[in-house]
């Protein structure tokens, strides 16, 4: 049996592949929409919204190692959300206090990072019984 830290890290760090692959599909699928002619709030909606079925597909299988479902991908979809707004207030809370727009932005993805990961622990892909505890 593996030491629960031990399996916890290693989820982690396979959660930050996923989350860096995601990234990248939605970097370059906004670059690809712009280069085709969609408006820039359409192309990163749509970019974002791609980037997560990857996003979900990747974390489900070799993150968490959990089957794959329309269900589990709107929880997954609704706690990417929270991590959005998450990102966004981080990132506008640095900037108001001084710190680099950059940095602050870094600041909003980490933390982003972090509660996307605790939820997608402890909800989305925790096991049913798992999930009843920790739910209202």
């Amino acid at each position: 049996m593996k030491p629960p830290v031990r399996g916890w890290l290693a989820k982690l760090m396979r959660y930050g592949f996923t989350g860096g692959l995601a990234a990248f599909v939605d970097l370059a699928g906004f670059a690809i929409l712009l280069g085709a002619g969609v408006v820039l709030p359409a192309a990163a909606f749509l970019s974002f919204m791609f980037a997560t079925v990857v996003n979900y597909g990747f974390s489900a299988r070799f993150a968490f190692a959990s089957p794959i479902s329309i269900s589990g991908y709107f929880r997954f979809l609704i706690f990417a959300a929270i991590g959005l707004v998450t990102n966004v207030a981080i990132t506008i809370l640095f900037d108001a206090a001084g710190l680099p727009s950059v940095r602050a932005k870094l600041a909003g993805i980490a933390v982003a990072f972090g509660v996307n990961f605790v939820l997608n622990l402890t909800y989305v892909f925790a096991q049913p019984d798992r999930r009843k505890k920790h739910l209202p």
